[in-house]
């Protein structure tokens, strides 16, 4: 059983009982929020990456934001696979489409072990997000063919997969 991973614009974020539902957060804001924490009160582990959701430019993320989110992601799969209902996550972004969808990519590659089951899962989860393709690309950088050749070609075919 897959642990519960929830992908969430900020506003649900912020009104969200986190400490009811959740032990692992991921908190995306834009570059010029630094070093701004939404939700302090939360008790759970969890990962403030600040970065914008474009694909070049001044504000984009960096291997590093990928490295940040590999290492919570692989502090968080040790629970995810022991006790999946102790491992619940959420990951949000400013409108919880982009970059919170390629952070929980990331979550799930690592979980499944394979770019394809991942977006699967992802997509049959949360039909409506669309993960952005520079920080897709950085965590195929990151992690390699070992879990899929090409994940643009995966991350299509995990779309298809989920809706059928």
């Amino acid at each position: 059983m897959c642990p519960i991973l929830k992908v969430w614009n900020q506003a649900a974020f912020e009104s969200a009982a986190l400490n009811e539902e959740f032990r692992f957060a991921i908190s995306i804001q834009s570059k010029g929020a630094y070093p701004i924490v939404l939700r302090p009160d939360f008790q759970g582990q969890r990962l403030n990456l600040y970065f914008d959701d474009v694909v070049e430019g001044p504000g984009e993320a960096t291997p590093e934001d990928v490295d940040s989110l590999f290492d919570f992601g692989q502090r968080w799969l040790p629970t995810a696979r022991s006790d999946s209902a102790l491992a619940s996550v959420v990951v949000h972004c400013a409108a919880g489409v982009s970059r919170s969808a390629a952070a929980a990519l990331l979550l799930l590659t690592l979980y499944f072990g394979l770019y394809r089951k991942a977006a699967e899962h992802l997509f049959r989860t949360h039909p409506y997000v669309s993960p952005n393709a520079l920080v897709s690309r950085l965590i195929f950088q990151k992690l390699g063919s070992a879990y899929g050749a090409d994940i643009f070609d995966e991350l299509l075919k995990g779309m298809g997969d989920a809706q059928t």
